[in-house]
């Protein structure tokens, strides 16, 4: 499962854990010091399963549609946390785009990309290639390789 921005083992339920309320107990994937003890009745709000490989495999067909955010927009950095406080893995996939293009453009123009877009970028990257990495059962490097391959095949850009 993807508990926020953790991938996660469900470890355990322990029962009548807290006001009288199961609670599940995650393992993260990627730390296995964290644990994370998240009520069974709030699970579906902060809680989402994995992505399937039939769903990378449609996600990769749409991220050339995907918009980025306008070259204008005045607060970029709170439509970022907008973005991946959604949670869904085609807004991450925008931060991505949007990213690589603002990063393009300062290269282009002479100028160094901005903290902000280099720290949401980052993050974005981190996100969606541990996940689509857990998914498929590889490492980060050969799921990010995987993707940017898959979308060049589209004649799109990651």
């Amino acid at each position: 499962v993807v508990y926020r921005d953790e991938i996660c083992t469900v470890a355990d339920i322990l029962e009548k854990y807290k006001d009288d309320e199961d609670y599940y107990v995650l393992s993260s994937v990627l730390d296995a010091s964290l644990r994370i003890k998240v009520s069974v009745r709030r699970a579906t709000e902060v809680m989402r399963p994995l992505i399937t490989k039939a769903e990378i495999t449609a996600l990769i067909s749409k991220i050339p549609d995907i918009k980025t955010l306008p070259a204008s927009t005045w607060n970029r950095g709170l439509e970022y946390k907008e973005l991946l406080h959604d949670g869904s893995l085609e807004s991450i996939v925008c931060i991505i785009k949007t990213g690589h293009l603002r990063q393009q453009e300062k290269v282009d123009n002479k100028q160094k990309p901005s903290d902000s877009d280099k720290m949401y970028f980052r993050q974005a990257e981190k996100l969606f290639y541990n996940e689509v990495a857990a998914s498929l059962g590889v490492g980060y490097d050969e799921a990010k390789a995987y993707i940017t391959q898959e979308v060049a095949e589209l004649g799109g850009e990651e």
